[in-house]
């Protein structure tokens, strides 16, 4: 989002306390219901966000990528967040794969952006204790599993 999209966005939300959003214009309400249609929207449809990650430039993209999508998706605070970020890494990863890897191999040596982002978002607490609620009991089966 642009910043001046981020200072409408503020002004909006800086609404007197007690009257809640009665006390918005019409065309603030409007602007309000827009943003919100697009905040879902984003979070709902992950193949846009998963083509604008490969649109920023690579060199410069990484913080600040991190702290929309984190953000956008409240650093998985809750479960449904949770899932629709591991949709957005799962798009996102196959879109990369698609229009830069043409070896599996490339995915493990090379400097993949998604791979970047999952470590990053994992590497927070909040992150750290999604990966193993999803993961812990996935790896609990493998290692219980003599065959392997």
């Amino acid at each position: 989002l642009t910043k001046k999209n981020k200072g409408q966005l503020s002004d909006l939300m800086a609404i007197d306390k007690q009257k809640g959003l009665k006390a918005l214009s019409r065309e603030k309400r409007e602007k309000l219901e827009a943003y919100q249609h697009l905040f879902y929207l984003l979070q709902t449809q992950p193949v846009y966000l998963a083509k604008l990650i490969f649109q920023m430039p690579q060199n410069r993209s990484t913080k600040f990528m991190d702290s929309v999508i984190f953000s956008l998706y409240n650093y998985a605070a809750n479960p449904r967040e949770g899932y629709l970020l591991l949709r957005l890494f799962t798009t996102a990863l196959r879109e990369e794969i698609k229009s830069k890897v043409d070896q599996v191999r490339e995915i493990v040596t090379g400097n993949p952006t998604v791979t970047k982002l999952v470590v990053s978002f994992y590497r927070h607490v909040r992150g750290q204790n999604a990966l193993r609620e999803i993961l812990g009991p996935v790896v609990g089966e493998v290692l219980r599993d003599k065959s392997l």
